[in-house]
């Protein structure tokens, strides 16, 4: 009964104040916690950089790191094959669980150039990896498998339906565990979406045009295959970033004409209905800024979104971290409220940049949302990057900034780019810092305990106090 009352007291209380200020979570709770550094325990490198951080999925206790370029473990000599690092938090302490790597190592592959993590329920969850080096460019996703108590396994690896050189499939991935909407069952289902902004496609004008692939795991026994591949046209570079919420699919494409010749932008995807075995996805209106730069801007580089259909609503999130206003490359982000009907496209409904960002900031290149917190990052902010961190107000047009994050000194002393990977859930947020020596890098991690939204307080996801 307690925890039924919470609920319900919450979501009146949210209709009269700011979600954050009732439920007690706010990005200022962030602002001033000391961040654990997480380092791989044995990289394999030649001195270099291993880009481990540039990116990051995190859900529940499970943080799933890329380091892309790190060296072969079974080939010694051949770089960029790629490596990613799953950590996982007991007690409150992250500890390294187990370092993936592609079945066959190949140079250049970047396996884990991009990542991202979903925890089901009965004991099976999933994490997905994009090696778009992979083949000449064609690119590979990898899927791995956790069942209780046991290690990450591959269950999948898959390219795209029509694979070609230079595709760079896997450049982007987002994966999710959710109930559909107008399902038959009610059953929860995982889903991934992959971008892959080169690819011709089948339409005339360009060879990025781009695509997202759309997978979904079902049937007896269950199995991952890809269910829809949508295109863009006119070398939009359809699949720049993508982002998945639920039954929400946000795309970038860095150089759409939208709203001016390669203006940049993106769309947005819904999951509408049953069709026999699996979900049906349709593609909603496109995503423009209203202040084109053109050409110039990078809209689109970096996507986030979060599916609501109550208080807080749908929305999606672009960054634009080459945008010049202010500054050269200062860097720009946009926000699309995406339950507007009745127009074939979406302006912004706001766009958000932070005083004195300087040049060369590039804010936007990274973008997170995690209910009424935002989190962006500009690896390029001096001295050693930033990551930024807003409150949503009263509307999907309101974020008030809350401060920014930077890293602490670093061990050994150096410089880093933080905030070029960044990773947002409830009250704990995780940066990455590349360097120019493996020696330098890491992964931030900051968390704070609150209140939750069932009204219990915690500062551990695996135990309730």
């Amino acid at each position: 009964m307690k925890r039924s009352f919470a609920r319900v007291t919450i979501l009146v209380l949210c209709s009269i104040l700011p979600c954050a200020q009732v439920l007690g979570q706010g990005a200022g709770d962030i602002l001033g916690l000391t961040p654990d550094r997480l380092v791989p325990a044995s990289p394999v490198n030649s001195g270099h950089s291993t880009t481990f951080g540039s990116a990051i999925g995190l859900d529940g206790d499970v943080l799933v790191i890329g380091a892309p370029h790190e060296d072969s473990s079974t080939n010694p000599g051949d770089s960029s094959t790629g490596a990613v690092y799953v950590f996982e938090r007991e007690g409150g302490i992250w500890t390294e669980q187990q370092a993936l790597r592609a079945p066959i190592e190949i140079a250049g592959e970047n396996f884990g150039a991009a990542v991202d993590v979903a925890l089901g329920s009965q004991g099976v969850d999933f994490l997905i990896v994009g090696a778009p080096g992979y083949a000449a460019g064609q690119g590979r996703i990898y899927l791995y498998r956790r069942d209780v108590g046991g290690p990450w396994v591959l269950e999948s690896a898959l390219n795209q339906w029509d694979p070609s050189n230079a595709d760079i499939f896997g450049t982007a991935v987002a994966i999710d565990f959710f109930i559909p909407p107008n399902t038959t069952t009610g059953a929860p289902v995982f889903a991934a979406v992959v971008g892959a902004p080169q690819n011709s496609g089948p339409f005339p004008g360009g060879s990025q045009n781009g695509s997202i692939s759309i997978l979904q795991r079902g049937g007896g026994p269950p199995t991952w295959g890809v269910t829809h591949e949508f295109f863009g046209e006119n070398s939009d570079a359809l699949g720049s970033a993508v982002a998945m919420s639920g039954p929400m699919v946000v795309a970038g494409s860095q150089w759409s004409n939208g709203s001016g010749l390669n203006a940049g932008g993106g769309r947005y995807y819904s999951m509408e209905n049953f069709t026999g075995v699996i979900f049906h996805y349709a593609e909603g209106l496109s995503l423009d800024p209203s202040d084109p730069q053109l050409g110039a801007a990078g809209v689109g580089l970096a996507a986030s979104v979060h599916h609501d259909t109550g208080l807080l609503g749908s929305i999606g999130v672009l960054g634009a971290p080459l945008h010049d206003q202010g500054a050269f490359n200062a860097g720009m982000v946009y926000v699309f409220d995406l339950a507007t009907t009745g127009s074939p496209s979406l302006n912004e409904i706001t766009m958000i940049q932070p005083p004195g960002l300087g040049s060369g900031a590039r804010f936007g290149t990274s973008v997170a949302l995690s209910g009424t917190i935002m989190a962006v990052g500009a690896p390029g902010f001096q001295p050693d990057g930033a990551v930024f961190l807003f409150d949503r107000g009263a509307t999907a047009a309101e974020w008030n900034l809350a401060g920014y994050l930077s890293p602490p000194p670093l061990p050994p002393p150096g410089n880093c780019y933080f905030g070029q990977g960044i990773a947002l859930q409830g009250q704990a947020a995780a940066a990455g810092c590349e360097a120019s020596s493996y020696l330098d890098e890491g992964v931030y991690i900051y968390e704070g305990a609150g209140i939750f939204a069932d009204g219990f307080e915690s500062g551990d996801g695996s135990a309730w106090n």
